[in-house]
């Protein structure tokens, strides 16, 4: 377990989830506020603008996990850890454009 606590992966998908939670959090609060409330259109760009960068670091690091993919040998991975890490960047993706619709 030592390996994974220092794969870059991991240290990434773990920035990247702790983001998801903050704005999936922004996204309660800004649905427990009325219509007319200011502070909706406040949080409406700080979710949005959260959810795009999210959208390009997922990009970025889906990007890294098809380039070891082609070489998994190289980086120590197995068929299975490069199916799980390609389940979680869909996964992420979903909650993503969950919060945008």
């Amino acid at each position: 377990m030592a390996g994974l606590q220092q794969d870059p992966f991991y240290i990434v998908r773990q920035e990247i989830q702790d983001t998801v939670n903050e704005l999936q959090s922004k996204m309660s609060r800004f649905h427990g506020l009325t219509a007319a409330n200011p502070e909706r259109k406040t949080i409406a760009g700080i979710v949005t603008d959260g959810c795009e960068s999210l959208k390009w670091q997922v990009n970025e690091l889906d990007s890294a996990v098809t380039r070891a993919a082609e070489q998994p040998q190289r980086f120590g991975l197995t068929a299975e850890e490069i199916a799980s890490r390609r389940k979680w960047i869909s996964a992420t993706r979903r909650q993503i454009e969950g919060m945008l619709d």
